[in-house]
């Protein structure tokens, strides 16, 4: 799988990627950049051009971003309905959450204040790698067990997982 391709190696100063994250599925022999004619097969041989590194510092992820549905997301034709568009968001227990780097600290950048979805952007302890930031949604709080005692329930609306607290 080739994950990144350029017929000619960009200096740093041209082209510099930080931040991302690189799946190439469950088989690490996948990894393939190609940067000019020089194919990277790691994170660690992809920084040593120079690339995913703030400084020192090593960004980006080599993982599985666990994206709640890839492949199924569908033409919309109406950007009231992004909301909708769940293909793509992060599932919970996501490497990408709280993981991305802080534009603004880092390089001035101003990321704004929305995800693509409209979400606000920072919304947990970091900044998520992509376009869309991790929220989960609250939940209802209520008797579930009938035993007069408040219990939680949390569903997570881009992975569909739900969880329940029955308060004893």
């Amino acid at each position: 799988v080739m994950l990144v391709y350029a017929s000619m190696a960009f200096p740093t100063t041209s082209v510099l990627f930080q931040g991302n994250v690189y799946y190439a599925g469950t088989n690490a022999a996948d990894f393939k950049i190609n940067w000019g004619g020089t194919v990277s097969t790691s994170l660690a041989a992809w920084r040593a051009t120079g690339q995913e590194l703030n400084g020192a510092a090593s960004t980006g992820l080599e993982a599985n971003p666990l994206l709640t549905s890839p492949g199924g997301g569908t033409a919309i034709g109406n950007p009231d309905l992004l909301p909708t568009l769940a293909a793509y968001q992060l599932a919970s227990g996501s490497p990408c959450i709280d993981s991305g780097l802080n534009l603004q600290a880092l390089f001035a950048v101003n990321p704004g204040s929305r995800d693509y979805y409209g979400n606000t952007i920072q919304a947990g302890a970091g900044f998520d790698i992509g376009a869309y930031e991790f929220v989960l949604r609250s939940g209802k709080v209520r008797d579930f067990d009938g035993d007069r005692k408040a219990d939680v329930l949390l569903r997570d609306p881009s992975s569909g997982e739900v969880w329940l607290w029955l308060m004893k």
